[in-house]
């Protein structure tokens, strides 16, 4: 449910106006992580956009072994489709070959809620960002996959950095070849409350810690203790 004071909110602009997108279309989605050379507060954030392919096998190789490890830890947000309906059952040791991937719910602020995988076995949903990142982990594909990055001031991406060991937030979109799956995201960390980098880059455009915090937060009084 939404809390009033942690409402996802859009800082980005494009020569002064706001670079909008559509949490309901992933083609916006994929067009607006695409997009680097923007306007936000977050002054020098590293992984203000960053990009990183998986092939169908490397990700068959990661889902393989954290699936099971993520069900362990959270059973109600690791689901199995059992006869068309969505339940929380054990993961087997082999969960057959990734055949696709895709994000199946996102929330208005952009961020992923749900994350669907086909397989030649069956199909599976993790949910929450949280434990798409820790299963989704680049560390253990089985073969080198590289993590691109970008400020919002560059115009291409840099890097890369090898296997990391997790995806670095969970607001990104897919973008499908013949054989292989890229994301597309932004930031880096939960992507809930305030930004460190983007705090830091209001501070230096004279903006005192009220209008800072009211910045990130909504619907929150200041109170002497």
């Amino acid at each position: 449910e939404p809390i009033d004071y942690l409402i996802g909110q859009n800082l980005t602009n494009n020569n002064g106006n706001p670079l909008h997108f559509d949490y309901q279309n992933e083609d916006s989605m994929l067009n607006f992580f695409r997009t680097i050379t923007v306007s936000t507060p977050d002054l020098n954030a590293s992984y203000h956009r960053w990009r990183v392919k998986f092939s169908y096998v490397q990700l068959t190789n990661t889902l393989n072994r954290n699936l099971k490890i993520s069900y362990a830890a959270a059973p109600q947000s690791i689901l199995t489709k059992v006869n068309n309906v969505w339940v929380s059952r054990s993961i087997p040791d082999n969960i057959g070959n990734v055949q696709n991937i895709f994000v199946s719910n996102r929330g208005s602020s952009g961020v992923v809620i749900s994350l669907d995988i086909v397989t030649s076995t069956g199909e599976y949903r993790i949910i929450n960002q949280y434990n798409i990142r820790f299963t989704i982990r680049p560390r253990d594909a089985g073969s080198n996959v590289y993590t691109y990055f970008a400020k919002n001031t560059d115009t291409s991406y840099l890097g890369p950095s090898t296997n990391a060991s997790v995806l670095n937030s969970g607001f990104f979109a897919i973008e499908y070849a013949a054989d292989e799956v890229t994301f597309y995201g932004g930031g880096n960390g939960h992507g809930v409350g305030m930004s460190q980098y983007g705090a830091y880059g209001l501070a230096t455009q004279g903006k005192n810690y009220e209008e800072i915090l009211n910045t990130y937060y909504s619907n929150v009084d200041f109170t002497d203790i």
